[in-house]
């Protein structure tokens, strides 16, 4: 049947339909090249929104193995830090202040390999260190720079009120930040005998969630005032020495991110 004569284009001629298959055949053709530039264009957009992410991370993860700045030779050993620690938490128990831990770890180096001595006895753990350090820096166990490690108070949403004593509970925390989220405060009005004022906060105490959503933090910083905690959260007290945004900020490794969601 003749072009001119087609039930459905009555109208169209012969050239017509001749440059519409043209038209059809060049954007079949095309088409592969717009959907890869579209994929790739959605690639980018991806990258863009997370490089901010993933440099932190990455410059985190540089800066927790020694690596995004030179070393610099005078700098004082890691060694000589940890037996300034220990001999400040010996003094602290000797006058009562703090607990003897129980089950203290010493980490030490021995024929190029790491051993830790753990009640008593020696085993090595270099399967258990995720990536080498430089010479001067020394692997030890978290609980060896605290002070103190405690969790929050139990049912006192009795004690609740419009003011009085900051009571923060996992929703002031941060997921990949340390910074403390204000915009929702509850505060308690306390009776003397309460249960949990030993969590009386301090500045620079690193808290920690331990339940559901865990290594959410916050970091309490000067003139916060009187807080408190609940049990969803735990205390960690850094000894003097060690009372900066830096521990806190090797938590927020990759390293460290990858322990709490295992």
């Amino acid at each position: 049947m003749p072009f001119s004569q087609c039930s459905t284009c009555p109208n169209l001629s012969a050239a017509a339909v001749s440059q519409k298959y043209r038209i059809v055949e060049c954007i079949n053709k095309i088409k592969p090249y717009v959907e890869h530039y579209a994929n790739a264009a959605h690639e980018l957009d991806a990258l863009n929104n997370n490089f901010p992410d993933q440099l932190r991370k990455s410059i985190l993860q540089l800066a927790v193995q020694g690596k995004l700045v030179p070393q610099d030779p005078s700098d004082e050993p890691a060694s000589v830090l940890l037996e300034r620690i220990h001999a400040e938490k010996e003094h602290l128990i000797t006058a009562g202040k703090i607990k003897r831990d129980k089950h203290e770890s010493i980490i030490f180096r021995r024929d190029n390999s790491h051993y830790e001595k753990l009640d008593g006895v020696e085993r090595c753990i270099d399967d258990e260190l995720p990536f080498d350090i430089p010479d001067s820096w020394c692997w030890t166990r978290l609980g060896c720079l605290l002070e103190e490690l405690t969790s929050g108070s139990r049912d006192w949403a009795k004690y609740y009120s419009t003011d009085g004593a900051i009571f923060l509970r996992m929703g002031n925390l941060s997921k990949n930040s340390f910074r403390l989220r204000l915009g929702r405060i509850q505060r308690v009005s306390l009776p003397e005998n309460a249960e949990g004022k030993r969590t009386s906060l301090q500045p620079g105490d690193l808290l920690f969630s331990i339940t559901a959503d865990i290594g959410n933090m916050g970091l309490i910083p000067e003139g916060f005032g009187e807080a408190y905690i609940n049990q969803h959260t735990a205390m960690l007290r850094f000894m003097p020495a060690m009372r900066s945004e830096y521990i806190p900020y090797c938590l927020l490794c990759d390293y460290a991110q990858r322990m709490y969601k295992q």
